[in-house]
This record gives C-alpha cells, structure tokens and sequence, in this order.
C-alpha cells in the first residue's frame, strides 16, 4: 500500500492542472513573493502596495483590481502558510530564467518604493533570487537597474 502511495507521488505530473489553474498559481506565487518582500522591513509604506499593484497589472495584463484582489489573497495566504516553498516550486516549474530575472526586478522595485532599502528587504531578495536559480550577476545588475530609478 505504502509503495502505491509513493509510486503515485512520482507518477503524477507535476502541472496537473489546468492551463488557467497554473496561471492562477503563478499569479499568486508571484504576488506572495512580491508582499513578503514588502513586509520584510515591518513597514507598511502604501508606496511599496502601489509597485506590486503595477507589477502584478504588468506581468498578467489585470485590471488594477484584479490586482488589488491578488494582493489580497496574497497577503491573506502569507498570514497562514509556514513556507514559501510551494510558491517558489510553481515559479521555477513554469517561469522561463528571463520572466525569474523580471521578477527580482519588481522585488527590487517593491524594496525601493519607500525610498529606504533595508537590510531585511535586501537580504530578502537574495534568499528568493538563490532559491529562484538567479546567478548573483543578475541579481545585482537588477538592483542597480532599480536603485536608479
């Protein structure tokens, strides 16, 4: 029995889903990521909500409140998951290394908002860019490509 279990763990596929599912969940993903960075220096700058709100509009063509309700259930979702570890699985499984390395610009954006990067913001960022398989490289020029802005 146990090993039915386990052969059905490694037998299924992994996007199961539907095409509109998986968007949905990379949506999310990407919304989670974007309001754990935001929330990463304990502030609550409306400047920062205003970048993800643009982000999330950009990336997947919303309606400002379509993504305002994305931000929502993002922030909601961050309030009772333990990990960020399903959402990071959904952005390495389906996003290309170019979309990853346009969502550690819109992390960096989201840092920058408030005009004060914090330690907590940068050091952040980093944690997301290693598990998301960014090369350092990419990882700075985004910063600097921000930080200019």
């Amino acid at each position: 029995m146990l090993s039915r279990f386990l052969d059905s763990l490694f037998t299924q596929p992994a996007d199961s889903g539907s095409p509109a599912d998986r968007e949905q969940q990379l949506q999310l993903a990407m919304a989670v990521l974007l309001v754990d960075v935001a929330r990463s220096d304990w502030e609550d700058a409306p400047e920062e909500r205003s970048v993800i709100i643009d982000a999330l509009s950009a990336q997947f063509s919303l309606r400002p409140d379509q993504a305002q309700a994305l931000v929502a259930e993002a922030e909601t979702t961050l309030d009772v998951e333990a990990s960020l570890h399903g959402f990071l699985a959904t952005l390495n499984a389906q996003c290309s290394p170019e979309q990853k390395r346009q969502l550690i610009e819109h992390l960096w954006a989201v840092a920058f908002a408030d005009g004060d990067l914090s330690k907590y913001e940068e050091h952040t960022i980093r944690r997301l860019a290693d598990l998301l398989h960014v090369p350092h490289a990419e990882f700075i020029r985004a910063k600097h490509r921000q930080s200019r802005t």
